[in-house]
């Protein structure tokens, strides 16, 4: 069984503004609170094949790779494994809305492991702790663009 959880949020900022944070692969720890710390694991920190490993409270660590990337646009990327959360699929784009306003979509699709056990699991838990990271995570992406931080963490 797969599941596919889809969020966005709106921004009041430019999608390059919102793009530049997102583009800053191995550093998604400034903006997400979930990710207690992340890096970059490939000598490019963006673009396809880049890679990242990120801590994230309550639920452990995972390695994260580019599979498609689309300069200014979206990217692509699969993510390790983590409990029971099989290889799971993420996209992150941003559209502009007009000269101060953009969209943030996100999409985390993952297959669920160990079995029965597994689909149980994320029926009684993983799927709203999950949803509820995105719900937390959004709106801290969305403060920290039109804060204008990351123009000071740069």
């Amino acid at each position: 069984m797969t599941t596919r959880i889809e969020k966005q949020i709106i921004i009041d900022a430019p999608a390059q503004a919102a793009w530049d944070v997102l583009a800053d692969f191995g550093n998604v720890y400034r903006w997400a609170p979930g990710v207690t710390h992340s890096f970059a694991t490939s000598p490019n920190n963006g673009g396809d094949g880049a890679s990242r490993h990120c801590d994230i409270k309550g639920f452990g660590s995972v390695e994260e790779e580019i599979l498609q990337w689309k300069d200014g646009v979206s990217f692509t990327y699969d993510a390790t494994p983590l409990g029971p959360i099989g290889h799971s699929i993420s996209v992150w784009s941003v559209e502009s809305l007009g000269p101060t306003r953009s969209r943030l979509n996100t999409s985390f699709e993952y297959p669920t492991r160990f079995g029965p056990l597994g689909a149980l699991m994320n029926r009684l838990f993983m799927r709203r702790k999950i949803e509820a990271a995105f719900d937390t995570t959004l709106p801290a992406f969305k403060a920290y663009v039109e804060s204008g931080a990351a123009a000071a963490a740069a």
